[in-house]
């Protein structure tokens, strides 16, 4: 019997998903209301692109379960799908064949009668449709990927990092579309690590380490986290990170934009921990570097529980981050 509850399109209840190294996500409980943007925030690696890959039906959870509009999504995944649209990124678009020839096919197999709108929507997001998708950057590639959700007229989109590789200007527009949906009774599931972004949402979970856990705002959400501005040769890309230990990843995730020119870190209290003779040895590393190389050393003194910091705590530090 399907229990149909039109004002909760999605139901996840006590979902459990477990790698072998034991990290995965455990006991989550939710419910997505009709017409509703829901953010999924964490850090990298706390989750949440493991959650919505469950509820897309590309992974099976290890105990638990979830329902769409009713349905089962792990006994009844393909009748699911009918009401999803998942964005992730990766691209799975033809590179010989058009843009314009790759949403034609898409929207056809999605069944979709919105094509008439393809052109308006294109000029909003200014890609150009008759080019080749072989020849389109990551950023084209992208948008041609949200013109298919947008176009695709499912009742629940689900998006993991929806504005990786966009503009500033057109991650704006994509999720000022992302509220408008709500007059057309559509859910939308994003999962971020930008606070910027997470604002856009009517309602923000936050996932840490592979829980949900309540937050009381947005503001006592970020209050220890760093803020990073990483530059390549043209552009500026902002995230946000833990602390700095997460920074290596961070950079490795960003890379296919361009090698970094500079990189600032942002955030966290003035430590008095420094000795002048450790100071002095941090001010000889490149500048675009130093902001980073303080705080990786003062996580690495308070980890260790030192409390003050050394030149010989500068080189351990050092040591520890040039291995990663």
């Amino acid at each position: 019997m399907v229990d149909m509850n039109p004002e909760h399109p999605l139901e996840v209840q006590n979902l459990h998903f477990t790698y072998p190294n034991g990290y995965g996500i455990h006991d989550v409980t939710f419910q997505l209301n009709k017409g509703e943007v829901l953010c999924l925030f964490g850090k990298n690696g706390s989750g949440k692109s493991t959650l919505l890959r469950i509820l897309s039906t590309l992974r099976r959870p290890t105990s638990g379960g979830f329902l769409v509009h009713g349905f089962d999504g792990v006994k009844n995944r393909e009748k699911v799908r009918r009401f999803l649209f998942p964005v992730f990124d990766e691209n799975a678009h033809f590179e010989f064949a058009t843009g314009r020839e790759n949403l034609e096919f898409f929207l056809r197999l999605y069944q979709s009668q919105s094509y008439d709108e393809c052109d308006e929507l294109c000029k909003t997001l200014e890609l150009d449709l008759e080019l080749k998708t072989g020849d389109y950057s990551l950023g084209m590639k992208r948008k041609l990927y949200l013109m298919e959700a947008i176009l695709s007229r499912k009742g629940i989109l689900l998006f993991d990092e929806p504005s990786l590789g966009l503009d500033s200007q057109t991650r704006d527009k994509v999720f000022h579309w992302m509220q408008e949906q709500k007059h057309h009774d559509v859910s939308v599931v994003f999962g971020t690590n930008r606070i910027e972004e997470a604002k856009y949402a009517d309602r923000i979970l936050l996932v840490d380490n592979g829980m949900i856990k309540k937050i009381s705002s947005v503001d006592s959400m970020i209050h220890d986290m760093l803020t990073v501005k990483i530059w390549t040769r043209d552009r500026d890309l902002v995230d946000y990170i833990g602390s700095v230990d997460e920074l290596p990843d961070l950079v490795k995730k960003y890379l296919s934009f361009g090698t970094p020119t500079h990189i600032e870190i942002i955030g966290g209290e003035e430590s008095n921990m420094w000795t002048k003779e450790a100071l002095e040895k941090v001010e000889r590393a490149p500048k675009f570097v130093r902001k980073m190389v303080y705080k990786t050393v003062e996580s690495y003194a308070r980890e260790k529980g030192y409390t003050r910091i050394t030149p010989e705590v500068v080189d351990e530090a050092r040591g520890r981050f040039e291995k990663k």
